[in-house]
């Protein structure tokens, strides 16, 4: 995140879009407005030593006692501990302007990009806790990687296993 070229670039090419329906038109400028809000909070996020790269279009899903998680980071952060092991991590960024995150939710969603890179991630690196940030845009609240995984993993295990036992019951 050194050239913001990308964002700036991005932002231009959305500008110029034509929209086809009102659905698009909001579409584009709710891209716009995430992107410059995001290129505002850049100096209030510490990537440390690790570099930034897009996360994948597409993306595994992280599993959790049956039920299918869309975690997919939108950037990755790739680092080297001082023993020289290759490390990652990734920031997952909110959007919904109307549902702001607050801090618990912010960490239970930081506990799963650590999973995610542990999980789907592991060629890269072993997961770095303090680099599984997430960002709200709605509120503009950079939250940095949570140190108690497992407690939080537990809870959302317990949450997918209640989800798993009732959805069979909903869909029929």
């Amino acid at each position: 995140m050194i050239d913001y070229a990308l964002l700036e670039n991005s932002i231009s090419s959305l500008s110029q879009k034509v929209a086809e329906n009102v659905y698009e038109t909001r579409r584009i400028a709710g891209n716009i407005d995430a992107i410059e809000t995001f290129n505002g909070l850049l100096d209030d996020i510490d990537f440390g030593t690790s570099t930034a790269r897009l996360g994948a279009q597409q993306a595994p899903r992280l599993i959790m006692n049956g039920v299918e998680i869309s975690v997919r980071p939108e950037v990755t952060l790739h680092s080297k501990s001082k023993s020289g092991e290759d490390l990652v991590g990734g920031i997952k960024l909110h959007f919904p302007k109307t549902e702001p995150l607050d801090e618990e939710q912010a960490n239970l969603v930081s506990a799963m990009m650590n999973e995610f890179c542990r999980d789907q991630l592991w060629k890269d690196g072993a997961p770095l806790p303090a680099q599984c940030m997430v960002i709200d845009l709605a509120s503009g609240n950079v939250y940095p990687g949570v140190k108690s995984i497992k407690q939080r993993l537990k809870e959302i295990g317990g949450a997918c296993s209640q989800i798993a036992s009732l959805w069979p019951g909903i869909t029929q």
